[in-house]
């Protein structure tokens, strides 16, 4: 199993390899997609995240 250091520094490195923001922008959405869905029990104003587009949330 990694580390959180570990797994910080894959996604850094992977973001790395993107110069245009929209090649970076849409890793960010193909990783979203990838992810389980959120249960709506975190759906939360504590956990929503401000500013994006569209409602995020984030539940550690």
């Amino acid at each position: 199993m990694q580390t959180i250091d570990q797994v910080q520094e894959e996604i850094i490195d992977e973001f790395a390899m993107f110069d245009d923001w929209m090649d970076k922008y849409a890793l960010i959405i193909e990783q979203g997609n990838s992810l389980e869905k959120l249960d709506e029990k975190y759906k939360t104003p504590n956990n929503i995240i401000e500013g994006c587009q569209s409602r995020v949330w984030l539940q550690t």
